[in-house]
């Protein structure tokens, strides 16, 4: 009986290691399975975000351009800011002048009194009818 309990140890252990070696290969199969999964989900996500990535730097680009541009604008209405202001005090300074020098022009004249009107012409009406016609 030992040589039969030996047959019977050596089967079974030759079925154990069949059906062990079933139950190992399957779930190093649903792991490799998972694996790949995981993989091919994960260079879906890594394709997803280059293309955001590049859109982003699409987008920067774009408002690196725009903002450049609007330096230069500031630039050109600054310039223009100036050459106005320089203007206007140019044109003050004129203005300036020409009051003054017509202050002195008729300072005397208003110094001087007005006539004097006599009271027969004040009462007159004014129409062209009153005035003395000419010959």
């Amino acid at each position: 009986m030992t040589g039969v309990a030996i047959l019977f140890f050596v089967i079974g252990v030759v079925i154990g290691g069949i059906i062990f070696w079933f139950v190992a290969t399957s779930r190093f199969h649903r792991k490799g399975s998972e694996l790949e999964s995981r993989a091919s989900s994960s260079e879906a996500v890594i394709s997803e975000l280059r293309q955001q990535s590049s859109e982003k730097e699409a987008e920067i680009g774009k408002l690196r351009n725009e903002l450049s541009l609007e330096k230069q604008a500031k630039v050109e209405a600054l310039t223009r800011l100036e050459v106005s202001e320089k203007q206007l005090k140019e044109e003050m300074e004129r203005f300036e002048k020409v009051r003054s020098e017509l202050s002195e022009t008729f300072r005397p004249s208003l110094s001087m009194p007005l006539p004097r009107i006599p009271m027969s012409l004040r009462n007159m009406p004014m129409s062209s009818s009153s005035l003395p016609k000419k010959k």
